[in-house]
């Protein structure tokens, strides 16, 4: 009867035992998910901070596939650290899928490219993947090109006219050097990320978009070159650039005009929304290089020397013979 007794008695002491072990193993993983949400709120504000508080834009971030998989693997790696495996793979499935379909061979390709630009620039942080048609038809959607529109090879930079690394870029003559240098073979396309810690960046934009609507596009990459020049991205600065360059009053008021009725505004910020979801850029300028035969693109973020641009540009046009 004794035994009986210290045998229930054994059994009721583990199943306390085990109840306050999971209630302690609850509370912890409470507390790491509260931690985890103190994070997420705290990059949020960051992130609408660097958007320049526009909602739209940070939206789209945050629905997007890359903070998916990183909040996921956040998660994941939170959970492990008490001991909590996790089943589920952390790969976001929209990218899982887009890697997939990438032919082997042109990453591989891509890689090679990638870690030659690292080895003659070992503080960089140089992208690169394989776009697909569907997506390289939308990146192109919005834009007109400077040079030949038909070019194997384009550079796509993410900009913003109060950046000074965009204006070192230009007024280096790095942009030109390029493309003098293959000619044909390549064309160049501006495209806007106005930092929202810049006051005069969207205004600048908005001006360039109201300029190549209402003056065309070889005079928008004119006022862009000038504007980057004058390193003075105020309205007042790019409107007298416009009339040095042979714009009428009249032309003038209708850029105006344009500019005051946020014509383009959304179209500015689906470049920004294209700039981080899309190519991961980080930081103005993000240099994109696209092979337009086969989608591989390449990123250099910043203001490097035409010799970094250059190794892109002839690993694309010789089929990336190394």
């Amino acid at each position: 009867m004794e035994n009986k007794k210290w045998g229930f008695a054994q059994l009721l002491y583990m199943g306390i035992f085990l109840n306050v072990a999971l209630l302690i193993l609850s509370g912890i993983i409470l507390y790491k998910v509260k931690i985890i949400k103190e994070e997420v709120k705290q990059i949020k504000a960051i992130s609408l901070w660097q958007y320049g508080g526009d909602y739209k834009l940070a939206k789209t971030f945050f629905e997007s596939e890359q903070f998916k998989k990183q909040a996921q693997e956040g998660i994941k790696q939170a959970l492990k650290s008490i001991g909590v495996e996790v089943p589920w793979d952390t790969g976001a499935s929209g990218q899982a899928d887009s890697a997939q379909a990438q032919p082997e061979a042109a990453q591989v390709e891509v890689e090679k490219v990638k870690q030659k630009l690292q080895g003659l620039f070992p503080q960089g942080e140089f992208n690169g993947g394989v776009l697909s048609p569907e997506q390289l038809s939308e990146v192109f959607a919005d834009i007109e090109l400077k040079g030949n529109s038909n070019a194997p090879v384009v550079w796509l930079e993410y900009s913003d006219l109060e950046c000074p690394f965009c204006a070192r870029l230009h007024n280096q003559w790095t942009v030109k050097q390029v493309l003098d240098k293959y000619g044909d073979q390549i064309a160049y396309g501006l495209k806007h990320f106005p930092l929202g810690f810049h006051e005069k960046a969207f205004p600048a934009a908005q001006i360039m978009e109201c300029t190549r609507d209402k003056l065309g596009k070889d005079m928008f990459y004119k006022l862009e070159e000038g504007t980057f020049a004058s390193k003075d991205p105020s309205a007042e600065n790019m409107y007298n650039l416009l009339k040095q360059y042979g714009a009428t009053d009249q032309q003038i008021e209708d850029i105006k005009l344009c500019v005051q009725s946020g014509e383009y505004d959304e179209k500015i910020r689906a470049n920004q929304a294209e700039w981080a979801d899309v190519f991961g850029v980080r930081g103005t300028p993000g240099n994109v290089i696209i092979d337009t035969r086969t989608g591989k693109w390449i990123l250099i973020p910043g203001a490097y020397p035409a010799q970094a641009f250059e190794i892109v540009v002839d690993s694309f046009l010789s089929g990336w013979e190394q």
